[in-house]
């Protein structure tokens, strides 16, 4: 019986947001581990900004659309300073087929047990997916994601209800934080 009170009031938390990451807090987590066996340690990136993007799942078309912008914008960022930890609730074996069909230049961590969602806080959320549909820009997404990628290669293998999430981490503090509103919700690149 208190286990599941316990359990109630940490749902309850999490549903309130709580326990969001705000700026100025350290991550949750120091090392990521890619996809293609390399790793990266937060506390190492010396002056570098590491953004640290949540998606979905790798057949996800408003995901794959935000994809396709990073590696479109990826020397530009890395010019600029930044990392890019791109974070799929997909398997690793098909990340691995996915961030080499598609050359995806930035680290790709898979996190199919949901692990790394959680410590960040980013949620499942009836709300923000049924907002998705509702956006005429997020609609465009969808659209552009299924012209860039064949979503019927990568079947969802992640939680339908999987918000997303970018956080931007500087000198081992968060200086951007946002839990988007609804699916495909990333904060612009131009704000980067």
């Amino acid at each position: 019986m208190h286990r599941m009170r316990f359990s109630l009031f940490l749902l309850a938390i999490a549903i309130l947001g709580l326990n969001n990451i705000k700026v100025g807090d350290s991550s949750p987590v120091s090392t990521f581990y890619t996809v293609k066996d390399s790793s990266i340690n937060l506390q190492q990136v010396g002056n570098k900004k590491v953004l640290i993007t949540f998606f979905r799942y790798a057949g996800c078309p408003i995901c794959n659309y935000r994809v396709h912008e990073l590696t479109e914008a990826y020397d530009s960022l890395s010019e600029a300073g930044f990392i890019i930890v791109g974070i799929f609730e997909s398997s690793t074996d098909i990340m691995k087929k996915y961030v080499n069909e598609y050359k995806v230049p930035f680290h790709v961590v898979s996190n199919a047990d949901g692990s790394l969602y959680n410590e960040f806080s980013v949620p499942v959320s009836l709300t923000k997916t049924a907002k998705y549909s509702s956006k005429k820009r997020v609609r465009y997404f969808h659209k552009q994601g299924m012209k860039y990628y064949d979503g019927s290669v990568y079947k969802r293998d992640g939680k339908l209800l999987r918000s997303t999430a970018d956080f931007v981490l500087e000198n081992g503090a968060f200086t951007l934080v946002n839990y988007n509103k609804a699916i495909g919700d990333h904060v612009p690149l131009s704000e980067l």
